[in-house]
């Protein structure tokens, strides 16, 4: 809850994308206030950053009953540039789970096991049920914080320092994470012709739980 929200309209400055997440589904009597809503009911969207990376195991979305969404998708990113669809409903909205006091409804997703972790989620309101917008009172996110491995020590085996001048050199790569942990092991072929390995280098560039090995070499 409370967590950074953005959409890409809203239909009055009270339907704000804070409004999504603020914890608060009691209109009394000023729906506005605690819910919402975009400008138009078809391709808006909704967004908000966790902060940091989580496992979500479920959603729960409680839509305000007036205006439900018949298509919709929800997305995953870490990154914000590369997005996954972890649901997509593309027909009428289904009886919710559960209905709720003050023309609410609340459906509760749950997200498929090994679903990679996500910092940001975005909900895609593509068409609602009515001429109107789609619109819901709060949007929740539920799973554990998502432990991301840092590569911290590396044991490389020959010694790249050796000399195999002529050979073919199948050098095993083993990276530990900060509590100590083998992220992956990976083994790299390197065609030595007249060559002397000097040293190896792990590329910067490398994701987590990939690792990639330079090595550098002169005659």
């Amino acid at each position: 809850l409370q967590k950074p929200a953005t959409s890409s309209s809203m239909a009055y400055w009270t339907f704000y994308a804070p409004k999504g997440n603020d914890g608060d589904i009691n209109d009394n009597g000023v729906a506005e206030r605690s819910r919402f809503e975009p400008k138009t009911n078809r391709f808006e969207w909704w967004k908000v950053d966790l902060e940091e990376s989580y496992i979500i195991e479920t959603i729960k979305i409680q839509w305000y009953s007036g205006t439900l969404a018949s298509q919709y998708s929800i997305e995953f990113s870490n990154d914000e540039k590369n997005w996954i669809t972890v649901y997509t409903a593309n027909q009428a909205f289904a009886t919710p789970n559960v209905t709720l006091p003050g023309q609410t409804f609340e459906q509760t997703i749950t997200i498929p096991a090994g679903t990679t972790g996500a910092r940001f989620i975005r909900l895609n309101l593509d068409k609602s049920t009515s001429q109107y917008p789609a619109s819901f009172w709060e949007f929740e996110a539920y799973g554990s914080r998502f432990w991301r491995p840092v590569p911290t020590r590396f044991d490389i085996k020959p010694n790249p320092g050796e000399s195999f001048v002529g050979k073919d050199v199948l050098y095993s790569l083993d990276v530990y994470d900060q509590f100590g942990n083998s992220i992956e092991n990976e083994h790299v072929k390197y065609s030595i012709s007249d060559l002397n390995v000097i040293y190896g280098e792990l590329d910067e560039s490398m994701t987590s739980g990939t690792s990639f090995l330079k090595l550098y070499a002169c005659g």
